[in-house]
């Protein structure tokens, strides 16, 4: 298993640790703006054009996810590391922007259940109803 912790990272850093027949590693980055704290125990972070490339989401649009916490409602969920995140209770997600969005809706409103449509490795389409902890309130 290869671990890398990047001081800056940059698309071509990123690109050279990730050539597409690599097996899938664990990568620490320092803090981004463009990552999220974790929502139902998943971290997401914007689609880039290398990691879409990497977990085979090519002209697409959504977050990726890029950690769930183990025993997650999302783990439950069946979400998984380089799955895309495509909507939340039904409203299309095309970037971070508006994953936030729904997100803070979510929070202010209380809601106890997210409706999830994501991708996986294989482009299948998949729903997943998780439960909303209340630290994510």
């Amino acid at each position: 298993q290869l671990t890398a912790k990047l001081e800056k990272r940059t698309e071509e850093a990123l690109e050279t640790l990730l050539p597409p027949d690599a097996p899938d590693p664990e990568i620490i980055f320092p803090e981004q703006e463009d990552e999220t704290e974790a929502f139902t125990g998943m971290h997401v972070q914007k689609l880039t054009p290398q990691l879409a490339r990497r977990y085979m989401h090519q002209n697409e649009t959504g977050v990726i996810v890029m950690k769930v916490e183990s025993d997650s409602p999302a783990a439950k969920g069946g979400i998984q590391r380089g799955y895309l995140i495509k909507e939340i209770d039904y409203k299309p997600i095309e970037d971070l922007k508006d994953y936030e969005k729904i997100i803070k809706e979510l929070k202010e409103n209380g809601e106890k259940f997210a409706f999830v449509y994501f991708k996986d490795l294989t482009q299948r389409g998949h729903y997943a109803t998780l439960r909303i902890n209340s630290e994510d309130r």
